[in-house]
């Protein structure tokens, strides 16, 4: 509807934002987040136009289609809202753009111009001593370099921001163990992958963080697999496997049923396999 104040034009603005960020289809978001934009636009609320077109970005990002094309959308929409944040001088709002601008770069597949772009975002999040964001950065970076076959340097980001996730009692701590997780044995570091995924698994079990402890069970049976310990990796999987049922965590369960047929076939448990795989 038409709205008449400029009150009730930021209002409308911000309702158009909202509906983009949670709209399923791409094509409708994308036109919500762009109406937001032009709205604040009008409204002179330059910090809310910088966030639509960040909010536009991801939308580019995660919709279907040509990954080059939406890659360059993504980016466009990512240094407009860079621009518009540092015309403002709001040094927050000019971190998230970066890092929309280095998710871009990532996904048409220029890994260090992504890394360089989240380096400066990473930057800004230590000068504001914003934790949460020097961690949600670091995350980024981590991935982003094993992509580029640099796990020693995935790694070293990849433990900061698992320090700070724990310290901050974040959820977002289990991803940073994964990505930890990832980088070791990426370099091959068996014992120190298993050293890290247990001490984690200790303390889930400690704090009944169900969810977390078999995640943590369900890295652990991967490392065991690839190490050729099957029944190891058997009785961690049976672990996991429990918890996700007791959850009503169907999805995980029937991954990780499929796991224990898959075990039972290498320990030549024909049997059980069979009974596993009718599970999954």
């Amino acid at each position: 509807g038409k709205f008449r104040s400029g009150g009730d034009k930021l209002a409308e603005a911000k309702m158009l934002l909202a509906i983009a960020e949670v709209n399923m289809d791409a094509q409708e978001a994308v036109q919500s987040a762009t109406e937001a934009m032009s709205l604040f636009k009008s409204q002179g609320d330059t910090q809310m136009e910088a966030s639509a077109s960040i909010a536009l970005s991801t939308i580019h990002l995660s919709k279907e289609g040509d990954e080059k094309k939406r890659a360059k959308e993504a980016q466009a929409a990512a240094a407009k809202a860079k621009q518009l944040s540092i015309d403002i001088g709001d040094k927050k709002g000019e971190a998230e753009a970066l890092h929309a601008v280095a998710a871009a770069l990532a996904l048409e597949g220029s890994i260090d111009e992504a890394v360089a772009s989240a380096d400066e975002a990473l930057d800004l999040y230590l000068e504001l001593k914003n934790k949460k964001g020097e961690a949600f950065e670091l995350l980024a970076l981590a991935g982003w370099k094993l992509k580029n076959n640099k796990p020693k340097k995935s790694l070293s980001d990849a433990e900061e921001a698992l320090e700070i996730y724990q310290e901050l009692g974040s959820p977002k701590e289990k991803e940073a163990l994964a990505a930890v997780f990832a980088a070791h044995l990426a370099k091959g570091n068996m014992a120190k992958a298993t050293r890290v995924v247990s001490r984690a698994l200790n303390r889930y079990q400690e704090t009944g963080d169900k969810g977390s402890e078999a995640e943590a069970l369900a890295m652990l049976v991967k490392l065991y697999t690839e190490e050729g310990k099957f029944e190891e990796a058997l009785s961690m999987a049976e672990k996991a496997c429990a918890i996700f049922q007791d959850m009503g965590n169907q999805k995980q369960e029937s991954v990780v049923a499929s796991k224990i047929a898959e075990l039972h076939l290498n320990l030549e448990n024909y049997d059980k396999a069979l009974q596993s795989g009718e599970d999954a």
